[in-house]
């Protein structure tokens, strides 16, 4: 079919950019929950109370 290698190309283009959303996404979840637990400590060392 005509275009083929172009979408080939496009579709690893494609699963490249997925990936880093997806590495960026889970990123943010670890910081978010890193984040939630600091501040969980409340007293603890590692509070900014």
């Amino acid at each position: 079919m005509k275009g083929d290698g172009m979408r080939a190309r496009g579709k690893a283009g494609a699963d490249a950019v997925g990936c880093l959303i997806l590495l960026l996404m889970v990123a943010l979840f670890l910081g978010a929950l890193a984040l939630a637990a600091f501040t969980e400590v409340g007293d603890g060392p590692g509070s900014w109370r």
